[in-house]
Order: structure tokens, then sequence, then C-alpha cells
């Protein structure tokens, strides 16, 4: 699919959080943001229910980037699958993807890396 294309955008980020406007949110479910700030890539999605969760994409088994493919995230190391839950699908990761909190407040999605 094209969203395996998908390229990172650049979220603000102040007072140790990402700033992404819930806006950026109507094309797609889904988002990976980056800033110069922070060292990792970050999976966002806004679910059904219209709350939204944050993962680190970084495989939890030796810390390899995330694709975002079909409905996962894949590991082009060793084959890892986690779902847009964070959930090991596929080993050899046995650790779920490190969750971040997120607060809604208007129009902004803030994600609050640990």
């Amino acid at each position: 699919s094209c969203a395996a294309g998908k390229t990172a955008v650049v979220a603000i980020f102040e007072n140790g959080s990402f700033i992404v406007p819930v806006e950026s949110f109507q094309q797609q479910s889904y988002q990976v943001i980056k800033s110069p700030q922070y060292s990792d890539a970050v999976f966002v999605i806004k679910k059904a229910d219209n709350t939204y969760k944050a993962f680190k994409m970084n495989c939890t088994h030796k810390g390899v980037t995330l694709k975002v493919g079909n409905n996962e995230l894949s590991c082009a190391a060793h084959g890892s699958k986690f779902s847009f839950e964070g959930k090991v699908t596929n080993g050899p990761a046995k650790t779920n993807l490190q969750e971040f909190e997120v607060e809604v407040t208007g129009n902004i999605v803030k994600i609050k890396p640990s």
C-alpha cells in the first residue's frame, strides 16, 4: 500500500511535548511524527472513538525503527510486527511498544514522550 511510503511529519516540539493539530488526522487515521529535538519517530493514531494513542516507533527487540504497513508496524531487521494498538503480533520482540501520554486540548493533540 502507499501508506508504507508515508513520510514523517515534522511536528512542533515544545516543553517536552509534540504538538499536532487535530485536523492533520482528517485524511488518515494516523501520523508518523518527528522532531529535531527528539531522537525517535513517534506513531500517533486516532481511534474510532476519537481518542488517540502514541507509541515510540522503535522495535522492542533491538530498537530498530519500525515501518508502517497494512494496519501494522513492522521491523525490517528480524520480522517483528506490532498492531496499531502497540501490541506484539509477531516475534522475536516480546514486549509491546512503549506508549506515550496523549492529551487533547481543543484542536491540539499533545504527545509527551517519557
